[in-house]
């Protein structure tokens, strides 16, 4: 991890390895502080009777999607506009559902905090997105209290704002994992406030790093 972009970031293993250390955290997820910055990896929550059920599924999808393409050739006008609206909201869920299923088996969430930058990486088998935006312009980090009763399903768990919008990190999160993620990002941000210890600034227009609500009531 580096202030911009242009060093890869740590991989999986640098996680793990770090998990071993003499300063555990909690096994599922990762959390790595160097001198570039702070990372947080979060590898999906895999849930096999999740998975084993939607798998079943996507079974009963595909006969469903063949019928429907069959029957649509040669059939009247007004059949046909109906099973064309019904094949489209079809074919969105099972490709939804798909999507679900392949990030339960391969996905991961990682979070990085810069000098100057925050970085999220949606990785998906060997496939990456990213996001960056300048740190001076996040802030307002917090635990969302809306998710699902299901784990696995849970939407991102700890909360924050970009430019005064809404955004979200933590897909899956448990409760404690949420607190241990955000507690390091809190302090990484701490000590890095004019005052905090680390009194770093960021470059975007000499602002300081932005402030957790946290750090705000210190």
């Amino acid at each position: 991890m580096s202030g911009g972009t242009d060093r890869e970031p740590p991989g999986p293993e640098a996680f793990r390895l770090h998990q071993s250390g003499s300063n555990p955290r909690p096994s599922r997820i990762g959390i790595l502080e160097t001198g570039d910055g702070l990372g947080i990896y979060n590898p999906s929550r895999r849930s096999w009777p999740l998975v084993i059920f939607l798998a079943a599924w996507l079974s009963g999808w595909s006969a469903g999607e063949y019928f429907a393409v069959t029957q649509i050739v040669g059939a009247p006008p007004p059949v046909v506009a109906f099973l064309a609206v019904w094949l489209s909201l079809w074919t969105v869920a099972g490709i939804g559902v798909a999507a679900v299923v392949l990030w339960q088996l391969g996905g991961a969430e990682l979070l990085f905090l810069t000098s100057g930058s925050l970085v999220r990486e949606l990785r998906f088998f060997g496939l990456a997105r990213r996001t960056v935006v300048p740190l001076n312009e996040v802030g307002d980090f917090g635990l969302s209290q809306e998710g699902s009763a299901n784990a696995a399903l849970r939407p991102g768990k700890i909360r924050f704002s970009v430019s005064g919008k809404p955004a979200r990190f933590g897909i899956g999160l448990s409760d404690d994992e949420a607190k241990a993620a955000l507690t390091a990002v809190e302090d990484y941000l701490t000590r890095r406030l004019p005052g905090g210890g680390g009194g770093a600034q960021t470059p975007h227009a000499g602002k300081p790093i932005a402030r957790t609500k946290a750090s705000r009531r210190r």
